[in-house]
C-alpha cells in the first residue's frame, strides 16, 4: 500500500488549465467550462488500476479519482455545484492533441513531464 502513495505521488496530471483554478480570469479552459456547464475528463481504457473501463464500462481507477477531485475543486472554485463531467477515451497518441484542441479540459495520467510537452500543455500535480 504504502508503493502504491508513493506511485501515485508520482502521477502526474495533465491540465490544459494554465494554473490553478484560482487562476480563471486568465484561463481559456477554465472560461470554456465555466460557460458551457461542463468539463471533459480525458481517460485511458485500459491503463490498470490508473484508468480503465469498469464491469459497467464506466471509467474507474486511481487516475480518475484524482480527476474528480481537481473537478470538485473547479466547481468550488467556478460556483457551478451542477458543473457535468463528460469522459472522452484518450491514448498516447491523441491525449496532448485532443487537449490543445479543447476536445478534452483535463487528463490526469502518467504522463512524463517534458521541455516538449511543456511547449504544447500545462502540468500539475494536483
Amino acid at each position: 500500500m504504502k508503493k502504491l502513495v508513493q506511485l501515485l505521488g508520482l502521477l502526474p496530471a495533465l491540465l490544459a488549465v494554465s494554473a490553478g483554478p484560482s487562476a480563471a480570469a486568465d484561463s481559456p479552459t477554465l472560461d470554456k467550462i465555466k460557460s458551457s456547464g461542463s468539463i471533459t475528463i480525458g481517460y485511458r481504457e485500459a491503463s490498470i488500476p490508473f484508468s480503465y473501463l469498469g464491469p459497467d464500462q464506466k471509467p474507474i481507477g486511481f487516475s480518475l479519482d484524482l480527476c474528480a477531485a481537481i473537478v470538485d475543486r473547479i466547481k468550488d472554485e467556478l460556483k457551478l455545484p451542477g458543473l457535468k463531467v463528460n469522459y472522452t477515451p484518450v491514448n498516447s497518441s491523441n491525449r496532448i492533441p485532443l487537449i490543445q484542441s479543447g476536445t478534452v479540459d483535463i487528463e490526469c495520467g502518467g504522463t512524463a513531464n517534458d521541455k516538449k510537452r511543456q511547449e504544447q500543455v500545462s502540468f500539475s500535480v494536483a
